[in-house]
């Protein structure tokens, strides 16, 4: 389940990376999320060289980042933000 608070737009689930780890991160860019999941791999999993490019093909985000809510709920099969502008 990925944690969206609002104003945020980019989250990464540990999980999704094939770890049983619980462990996320939510920034308002990627830059961010790829430097905490760089610390995060290397401190929990002894990953040194985390590659950039697979941590940003893990990274979640707004289909349109200038909304404050998650439009891509209802493809992926999840509950659709009640306050989204553009939900129903």
């Amino acid at each position: 389940m990925t944690i969206k608070p609002e104003g945020q737009k980019c989250s990464y689930e540990c999980r999704d990376m094939g770890f049983d780890c619980d462990w996320y991160c939510v920034e308002d860019d990627k830059d961010t999320v790829v430097k905490k999941v760089t610390a995060h791999a290397a401190e929990a999993h002894n990953i040194k060289n985390a590659e950039k490019d697979k941590i940003l093909g893990k990274t979640k985000e707004p289909a349109n980042p200038d909304l404050e809510c998650d439009i891509t709920a209802k493809e992926e099969g999840r509950e659709e933000d009640p306050g989204c502008a553009i939900s129903g």
